[in-house]
């Protein structure tokens, strides 16, 4: 049974290109440990 949550609902409607620069401006991704927002992203999307 495939559960979609509101919030991977919301997540798949962002531009990743357009998240990246934003993350790689505010440095958001700069003491994560191996796990970064892609990453995380995609296992919401299988």
């Amino acid at each position: 049974m495939l559960n979609i949550t509101l919030f991977s609902q919301i997540i798949s409607k962002l531009d990743k290109s357009r998240f990246k620069k934003l993350v790689d401006s505010h440095q958001s991704d700069k003491h994560q440990k191996g796990f970064n927002f892609l990453m995380y992203k995609a296992g919401l999307e299988t």
